[in-house]
Parts: structure tokens; C-alpha cells; sequence
């Protein structure tokens, strides 16, 4: 994924609350800290999605959708 101006500016702050709190690391350490919070939050975005989806009753028991995707790509059970 590229990253953007905001991803940067976000990056940025990040960076600096991080510092601010007395937590030192090498830009490196910063950068992989803030890519892995930004994957949680990516997660936990995602969880909190199929949760609302399967509160909405917009879910399939996985052997019917096995079965559609089988049946989408012609592949016999």
C-alpha cells in the first residue's frame, strides 16, 4: 500500500507522543510500533464489522457458502 501525506502526519504524531512519554526507540522500532497498531486497528475494524453484519443476520452457516462458492466456480462437491 502507498503511503500517503496523512499516513506520514499520523506517523508523525505517533512518533512524538511515543517520545513525549519517555519511550525511546530507533526510528525503525517507531516505525514497525505504528505499523502494528495501525493493523490492529485495522482488526479490530474488521471484527467489529463482521459483528455487526452477523447482529444484522447478513451471515450464512460456512458450509452453504462453501457450497455457493463451489458452486460459482463449477467445481463438483
Amino acid at each position: 500500500m502507498a503511503v500517503t501525506s496523512a499516513d506520514l502526519l499520523e506517523c508523525n504524531r505517533f512518533a512524538i507522543a511515543k517520545l513525549a512519554s519517555g519511550e525511546p526507540g530507533s526510528l525503525v522500532e517507531l516505525a514497525q510500533e505504528w505499523e502494528a497498531m495501525r493493523e490492529y486497528e485495522r482488526s479490530v475494524s474488521a471484527l467489529q464489522e463482521a459483528h455487526a453484519d452477523a447482529r444484522a443476520g447478513r451471515v450464512k452457516p460456512l458450509d452453504e457458502a462453501f457450497a455457493d462458492v463451489r458452486q460459482k466456480l463449477s467445481q463438483p462437491k
